[in-house]
């Protein structure tokens, strides 16, 4: 991805939102509604605007 044009990277992005969009019909979400989560979400999380990636998590044994 980091050689690949933006017309590249367009089309493949094109692909994800037709997934995306099946995945939605298939299971009766709208857009809405993934919009009010990923608000939601971002509000609690945050974004990955800083592209910033969480890699692992480490369970906390101690008690």
């Amino acid at each position: 991805a980091a050689t690949a044009s933006n017309a590249d990277l367009a089309i493949e992005i094109a692909d994800l939102l037709e997934v995306v969009d099946a995945l939605l019909k298939s299971y009766s979400i709208s857009h809405n509604q993934i919009t009010l989560e990923r608000d939601k979400k971002r509000a609690t999380k945050g974004d990955f605007e800083q592209k910033i990636m969480l890699l692992w998590t480490k369970e906390n044994t101690t008690k």
